[in-house]
């Protein structure tokens, strides 16, 4: 996919450009905001935490829609957390279908606060503070 440049979230008002698409671009951020300091977490705490399922996976078990996880891809990391929680599948679908092309689509969600919170605590040093989904 190809890389989009915003604002960074784990350290406004610093600019980043990453696919928005990708796997863990929260990580991506961190790393182009701080790049020596993103090396020296790898190095003491190992790899950044993950996007779901308190940074230990990429992608959530299940969605509340019963939606593919997998499709979650299909959307800009600031949008997942909020899809995955949508009970209903036709609202679910209603945001895939408008917002396909959107690399700006934004969904406020407590999971993705979570999930910018754990790279922080990471980055940090503070990895083992738990953060809740």
């Amino acid at each position: 996919m190809p890389m989009t440049e915003k604002t960074s979230l784990v350290s406004p008002p610093a600019r980043v450009s990453i696919d928005v698409y990708g796997l863990n671009p929260i990580a991506e951020d961190y790393r182009q905001v701080n790049a020596a300091n993103y090396q020296v977490s790898t190095a003491k705490a190992g790899n950044p935490p993950k996007m779901f399922a308190s940074g230990t996976a990429d992608l959530p078990a299940f969605t509340a829609s019963g939606i593919d996880p997998q499709l979650l891809l299909r959307l800009p990391y600031t949008a997942r957390h909020y899809v995955a929680a949508l009970p209903d599948t036709a609202a679910a679908l209603t945001i895939f279908e408008d917002n396909a092309t959107n690399p700006d689509l934004t969904l406020g969600h407590r999971g993705l606060q979570d999930a910018i919170a754990r790279v922080r605590n990471w980055a940090a040093g503070r990895a083992d503070l738990q953060v809740t989904e």
